[in-house]
C-alpha cells in the first residue's frame, strides 16, 4: 500500500511538473508564447531587420568614398536606410562653443572640416561627427577625445544611447552615438510637411483599412523635419481649430490620429481622420478649412493649410512654408 502512494504521489508530481509547464520569474508559464530575441536582433512578431555594424558600414562609406571631404561623406551616409531619418546639421564657428553629444565645456582644437548628423525628428539624439582634422597627425587624438567627451544622456530623454563607435580611417574621424537596435526606414520620406501627402496615399494604397493611429505613426516614422508624438483624437474642440472667441467642434468622423509637436512653440499641427458614413468628404474639408486657426499656436502663426482626401480618410495639415 505504502509503494502504490509513493507512486501514486510521483504520477501528480510529474503532472505539474511536464503538463502545466515550469514557471518563470515573471510567473508566466514557459509554454506561453513569449517575445525571443533573434539572431539579427529583431523581435518575434516584429519585422525582421539587421543590426547595424557601425564600424563595418563607416569603413565600406570611407572604402567606396577614398577622396571624399566631410560633408559629401555625411551625404553617403544619409543614403543608407538606417539614417534615412538623419539631418545634416551646420556647425558654424560661432556654435563650437557647444558641441552636440559632448559633455559641457567640450572644447577641441584643431577640429578642421567637421559634418555633423543628427536624428532630431526621431527624438533619440543619436549622431554622427564626420572629421577631416587640420593636421593628419591629430585624427586618433580627436576620435580618443569624442570618445572620452561623449554623453549617451544629451538629449534628455528617459533612455541613453547605448552605441558607440570612435575610429579613424584614411585619416578622417568617424565618430557615431546611436541606439545599437537602431531600425532601417524604407520608402518615401518627407523632408517637409508638404511631403506627407504622398506617403499619405502611399500607405493607404498598401493598407486600405489602416487606422488613423496607424496611418499616423507610419507618417511620423517616415518624415524628418519635425519632432512629434502621435495621438488618437475623439470628436470635439482639437487644437488648431477656433480660437478664444468661438471654441470650434469637430466632429462627422469616426476615428482620428494627431500628430502633435513635441517643442512648443511650433507652427506644425496634423491630423488623419476617417469620415463617418453619414459625411460626405469634401463637407468634412470644408469644415475642417472653415475652421482652422493659423494663429492657433499664440506665439506664431502659420501661413499655409494642407487637405488632401482618400477615400474616407482625411489628411489636415497646418504648417509655415514661408
Amino acid at each position: 500500500m505504502k509503494r502504490k502512494m509513493v507512486l501514486l504521489f510521483l504520477a501528480v508530481m510529474a503532472i505539474l511538473l511536464f503538463g502545466c509547464g515550469k514557471k518563470n520569474d515573471s510567473g508566466k508559464n514557459d509554454t506561453e508564447k513569449q517575445p525571443t530575441q533573434k539572431p539579427d536582433g529583431s523581435e518575434s512578431g516584429n519585422e525582421k531587420y539587421e543590426l547595424i555594424d557601425m564600424e563595418a558600414f563607416f569603413t565600406e562609406i570611407a572604402k567606396a568614398n577614398p577622396d571624399a571631404d566631410p560633408d559629401a561623406l555625411a551625404e553617403e551616409i544619409l543614403k543608407s536606410p538606417y539614417f534615412a531619418r538623419f539631418q545634416m546639421m551646420r556647425l558654424t564657428d560661432g556654435q563650437r562653443m557647444f558641441y552636440p553629444g559632448m559633455a559641457n565645456g567640450f572644447s577641441l582644437q584643431g577640429l578642421g572640416k567637421v559634418a555633423y548628423l543628427e536624428n532630431s525628428a526621431g527624438n533619440t539624439g543619436a549622431l554622427v561627427y564626420v572629421v577631416s582634422p587640420s593636421k593628419a597627425d591629430d585624427a586618433q587624438r580627436i576620435a580618443d577625445m569624442l570618445l572620452e567627451s561623449a554623453n549617451p544622456s544629451w538629449w534628455g530623454g528617459e533612455e541613453t544611447l547605448d552605441g558607440m563607435v570612435s575610429m579613424v580611417i584614411d585619416g578622417k574621424v568617424f565618430f557615431a552615438m546611436y541606439d545599437t537596435k537602431m531600425k532601417p526606414v524604407n520608402g518615401t520620406i518627407a523632408e517637409s510637411a508638404r511631403g506627407l501627402v504622398d506617403i499619405f496615399h502611399e500607405y493607404l494604397a498598401a493598407h486600405p483599412e489602416a487606422s488613423c493611429l496607424e496611418i499616423a505613426g507610419y507618417l511620423e516614422e517616415h518624415q524628418k523635419f519635425d519632432a512629434v508624438r502621435v495621438e488618437a483624437v475623439q470628436p470635439g474642440q482639437l487644437t488648431g481649430f477656433g480660437d478664444y472667441g468661438h471654441a470650434a467642434e469637430i466632429t462627422g468622423f469616426d476615428d482620428g490620429a494627431a500628430l502633435i509637436p513635441l517643442i512648443s512653440p511650433d507652427l506644425f499641427i496634423c491630423y488623419v481622420f476617417r469620415t463617418d458614413s453619414s459625411n460626405d468628404t469634401d463637407d468634412f474639408i470644408d469644415m475642417l478649412r472653415d475652421n482652422a486657426n493659423l494663429a492657433w499656436n499664440v506665439c506664431m502663426t502659420a501661413d499655409t493649410v494642407i487637405t488632401e482626401a482618400d477615400g474616407r480618410y482625411v489628411l489636415f495639415i497646418m504648417c509655415s512654408e514661408k
